[in-house]
């Protein structure tokens, strides 16, 4: 390699000269792998080993997902279970008549979601309760029928507002005082006559 004169020479130093970490082939395989464990179908020709460093890095679904591919194998997983349980449900001991921290595990799952079911039935329970109740409270409008009497314009049997007989009551209310007033003239008259009677009378008295 030549390098220009009057320039600083770039050396590629070794990591493992300065303490670093070189990777393997290995290494990069495994960790390879644990990026890729839903997608991996085939496992089997890795070594117990190497199978614990991937099956520390998966979820209990992956871990169950991969042991069931390797049924044929006995692989000791059960300081991994007890982890989950330690770190999922703060549980540190196997509880007596368990076989593995594997079944514990399952059984604390299983207990949990058949908690959080009973707990989505009773609060959607509380809700149906509460919203009858509130639809009990409303007030309902309840239309009722007009039964109001209406202004016929052309007959019918029903009452009748009319201009016509709205005039013949108002004629018929006033005509008391229309008569009255034609008989006082008369009244003024036979008033005379009397008084002129009287006069006359008297007249042939003396």
């Amino acid at each position: 390699m030549n390098y220009d004169s009057g320039k600083d020479n770039r050396l590629i130093k070794n990591p493992v000269s300065l303490g670093g970490f070189v990777p393997t082939l290995q290494d990069i395989c495994l960790n390879k792998i644990k990026e890729n464990i839903d997608s991996i179908k085939n496992i089997g020709l890795i070594n117990n080993e190497l199978l614990i460093r991937v099956f520390e890095k998966c979820t209990p679904s992956q871990l169950g997902a991969l042991e069931r591919k390797l049924s044929h194998r006995e692989i000791d997983t059960g300081f991994i279970w007890r982890r989950f349980c330690v770190v999922e449900f703060n549980v540190e001991t196997l509880e007596h008549g368990v076989g593995s921290w594997k079944a514990y595990y399952n059984k604390l799952q299983n207990d949990y979601q058949e908690r959080t079911t009973r707990s989505i039935r009773a609060l959607r329970s509380q809700y149906n309760e509460k919203e009858n109740e509130k639809k009990s409270k409303q007030i309902k409008v309840i239309s009722m029928p007009d039964n109001r009497p209406r202004a016929s314009g052309g007959g019918g049997g029903g009452r009748s507002y009319s201009s016509s007989s709205y005039s013949v009551g108002r004629s018929s209310s006033s005509s008391p005082k229309a008569s009255t007033s034609r008989q006082a003239p008369a009244a003024s008259t036979t008033g005379k006559l009397m008084a002129k009677v009287l006069k006359e009378h008297r007249r042939s008295k003396n």
